[in-house]
């Protein structure tokens, strides 16, 4: 089990605490680490939720944002603060290549019927009121999905329905995941069957709002993992169908899906579009926004003891960050990693310099030669694209966008030297 993410104390524990990798997702960490930004996007959600709440209105809402702005805490800490109003089920894609709309609802009505049927969501309220709507779930997915009878001794000496479901579902689950030909199998028949499987998610959501008194609510967690084709083609040409789940849904998309003509005719589909921004350090006109850096020194002095930087070397992690949460977390474990082998107290500033150089590396690996003048063209007119070129640099992270009642972008400062050195024939 992995070891929740703790204030640091030493450096190793500025090495685990800072994992690029991981985000907050426990109760402990979110009520001891979690920093709120002032975006007010968790305020927003909530008040397009109290729409279901309220008026038993499900709805359906787009969430984005840059890899690694922090969508996932906010996910998290958002579901936090819901538990105790909605029946949540998430809802996780591998990263496969071939994820389609097909997976997406399969997956959803999956995750429903597994939570649904957890010993302890059972326990609060009897297995019996949902009993003849689980055989129907059981036989559809033993007769219609698998097209054969489950021959496994655990299964069979099941006395219980909704165990058996569970069962199945986490069969389902497993023989999808790992085995390409049952994939193949089960999506053929579940394209064919997908009226029905959205009917059994319908019937039992409504069911768990009249019995258990919470809508459900779906959250689509790392669908912003899924190949952007495959994302594309799910969001721009099937968004209707996934509307059609008559519960409320958040779909946290690959923010590249919003410079698109198409994405206009996508978001008219769902109930709203939000989207995080990054933390800007400086507004478009350069001057520089002084409670941000404050945001983000209180990040890291939530997860780590302060006399483990020296000051200099912490305002210089907090501007080569960008305002991108990943890359802070990173350059913190870089820098932390280059102080235990130097054997130091604290992280210096040399240390920083030294992670700042490493991830320098990695955008130019990335980057190629006519790159370099469209990122310093960007830097001076901060104008955001949907062309092509500049959506593969805002994927790579090389250019941020940013949002101060308009939307603009800069590159980031790790990059930025790098920059002016090979276009400084750009006008």
């Amino acid at each position: 089990m992995t070891k929740p993410i703790k204030k640091a104390s030493t450096l190793k524990e500025v090495y685990f605490s800072f994992d690029p990798v991981r985000y907050l997702s426990t109760k402990e960490e979110l009520e001891k680490l979690y920093v709120d930004r002032n975006s007010h996007i968790r305020e927003q959600v909530m008040l397009s939720l109290d729409s279901d709440l309220e008026l038993q209105r499900p709805v359906h809402l787009l969430f984005t944002g840059h890899r690694g702005s922090g969508k996932s805490t906010e996910i998290n800490k958002l579901c936090s603060e819901l538990d105790d109003k909605f029946f949540i089920v998430k809802v996780s894609f591998s990263n496969r290549p071939d994820v389609d709309y097909v997976d997406v609802l399969l997956k959803a009505a999956m995750a429903l019927f597994k939570t649904a049927t957890d010993v302890d969501v059972i326990k609060k309220a009897p297995a019996q009121i949902f009993e003849a709507l689980w055989d129907d779930v059981s036989k559809f997915i033993e007769t219609k999905l698998f097209g054969y009878t489950i021959s496994s001794e655990e299964y069979s000496i099941m006395t219980s329905v909704s165990a058996k479901v569970n069962f199945l579902a986490t069969e389902f689950e497993a023989k999808f995941e790992t085995e390409p030909q049952s994939r193949r199998d089960f999506k053929a028949k579940s394209e064919k069957l997908l009226a029905e499987i959205i009917d059994k998610i319908n019937l039992l959501s409504e069911r768990i709002r009249t019995n258990y008194r919470h809508p459900v609510l779906f959250i689509f967690e790392d669908a912003d993992k899924i190949d952007l084709k495959n994302a594309k083609e799910i969001f721009y040409q099937h968004s209707n169908t996934l509307v059609n789940i008559r519960a409320s849904a958040i779909y946290v998309i690959d923010i590249s899906l919003r410079y698109n003509p198409d994405f206009n005719a996508t978001k008219a589909s769902f109930s709203e579009f939000l989207c995080l921004p990054n933390i800007k350090l400086l507004t478009k006109d350069n001057q520089a926004v002084n409670a941000n850096r404050a945001l983000l020194e209180k990040i890291i002095e939530c997860r780590a003891k302060s006399h483990l930087f020296a000051d200099d070397a912490k305002q210089l992690l907090i501007t080569a960050s960008g305002g991108l949460i990943r890359s802070l977390i990173s350059l913190i474990q870089s820098a932390a990693s280059r102080a235990i082998i130097e054997k130091s107290e604290l992280i210096n500033k040399a240390q920083v310099e030294h992670a700042m150089n490493r991830q320098k590396g990695d955008f130019i690996a990335m980057l190629e030669s006519k790159d370099y003048p469209l990122l310093f063209n960007r830097h001076e007119d901060k104008q955001l694209t949907s062309d092509n070129d500049t959506q593969t640099l805002l994927q790579s992270l090389a250019l941020l966008e940013y949002e101060n009642g308009e939307l603009w972008c800069d590159v980031h400062p790790i990059i930025w030297p790098e920059v002016q050195k090979r276009a400084p024939q750009v006008p």
